[in-house]
């Protein structure tokens, strides 16, 4: 039953045999296939969406902003969890803490070291990028940078405290 319970969780068209649909799971689940069945269904009506913006250098060595979404996918879960939403998305490297105090200047332009993705924790930070384009990152914010290359883009502590920013390296070999 349980292969049979997980199946359905990772694919919303398996129907599960009758008999099951009116019991118990087992009794360390505490829920049945028809609540799991709703369940599924709701979140499918959600469309479930990350949204994260990219910071990249175009042809002529400009760096932009683009903002971008990725649909995520129910069916991320272990039984007895109800299933999450997830999707790929880019191979990483290594993770690592980026930290800066509000006193901190990096408005001379520069490239990004490395293809990298930062998710602020902390505080808030302004990029200018090359096309005169500004935005803000407050905590919770998601941006991939990928300006290497070209003049690159300034940056700017905006908030009273340190601005720190959880990072995902991402592989080079991998775009």
């Amino acid at each position: 039953m349980r292969g049979r319970l997980w199946r359905f969780a990772l694919d919303s068209s398996y129907r599960a045999p009758e008999a099951a649909l009116t019991s118990q799971v087992g009794p360390d689940y505490g829920w049945n296939l028809p609540s799991l069945r709703s369940a599924i269904a709701d979140s499918e009506e959600e469309s479930v969406k990350a949204r994260y913006t990219r910071l990249f250098t175009v042809s002529d060595g400009t760096a932009r902003f683009q903002d971008l979404e990725v649909r995520l996918e129910p069916g991320f879960a272990v039984p007895p969890a109800e299933p999450l939403h997830a999707a790929q998305f880019l191979p990483a490297e290594g993770t690592f803490w980026v930290g800066a105090p509000s006193t901190w200047v990096g408005d001379t332009r520069h490239p990004a070291p490395r293809r990298m993705i930062f998710v602020t924790v902390q505080g808030e930070y302004q990029i200018e990028a090359g096309d005169g384009a500004t935005r803000r990152f407050p905590a919770g914010s998601v941006l991939l940078l990928e300006d290497t290359t070209g003049a690159g883009h300034s940056t700017k502590i905006t908030s009273a405290e340190h601005a720190i920013v959880f990072a995902v390296g991402l592989r080079t070999d991998a775009v």
